[in-house]
This record gives structure tokens, C-alpha cells and sequence, in this order.
């Protein structure tokens, strides 16, 4: 109840924003083109917002409610013993154990900025 009580304002405020921010691109477009036709949501995007908003929710509370149920009460709600705390780890790896070197990732790095920058910058600026 907690997760549809979060959930229905949301769907309904992210259709509304949905809504509004389509009429205003498809204003901007539609001048820039000349074109015309309907500032609406098409239906199969009405769609797929409402069964997302209301799926995802309840599929995200199945997993946690069924571990929940399986135990006992007192389990249930004990937050200081976690199951998943054994399975914590952290392991530390320097990348020159695979082959790669710090100068590598420096020029890697410099080519994807310069690609960036060639491929989708300077022809804007035209």
C-alpha cells in the first residue's frame, strides 16, 4: 500500500510533466518544420508510463515481501543481523595485472575528449 500510495502521485505528476514538456518540443519542432498535427501523448506512450509506474513498484516489493513472509517475526524485523552481510567484500586489483598502464588511460582518456570534441562539437559550431 505504501509502495502504490508513492507511486500513483508519481505516475500522475510524471505524465503531467511528460505532457507538458511534449507540447513544448513539439511546439519547437513543429515551428521550426511547418508542420502539423496533434500536441497529445500518443497512447502507447500513456501506456507504457502507466505500466511502468505501476509493475515496477510491485515487482520491486515481491523479492523483499517473500523473504519477509519466510521467516518469523522476530527475524523478519531483527535489522542488525542482515543476511547478505557474509557476501560483503572488497578486493583491490591494479589494472597493470591485466595489461594496462596509467599511460594508456591517460591516452584513451585524451582520444575519447578529442573525439567528442571533433565529432559532435566543432560541427555545431557550423
Amino acid at each position: 500500500m505504501q509502495s502504490g500510495a508513492f507511486s500513483v502521485p508519481g505516475i500522475c505528476g510524471g505524465i503531467l510533466v511528460a505532457w507538458v514538456i511534449n507540447i513544448i518540443l513539439k511546439m519547437l519542432i513543429f515551428h521550426l518544420t511547418n508542420n502539423t498535427t496533434s500536441y497529445g501523448l500518443s497512447s502507447v506512450s500513456l501506456v507504457v508510463g502507466l505500466l511502468c509506474g505501476i509493475l515496477l513498484p510491485l515487482v520491486a516489493n515481491i523479492v523483499p515481501i517473500k523473504a519477509a513472509l519466510g521467516k518469523n517475526l522476530r527475524t523478519s524485523l531483527d535489522l542488525t543481523h542482515r543476511a547478505d552481510q557474509s557476501n560483503v567484500g572488497i578486493k583491490v586489483e591494479k589494472m597493470e595485472k591485466y595489461g594496462m598502464s596509467m599511460n594508456q588511460v591517460i591516452v584513451s582518456s585524451m582520444l575519447v575528449f578529442f573525439g567528442f570534441v571533433f565529432y559532435y562539437v566543432v560541427p555545431m559550431s557550423y
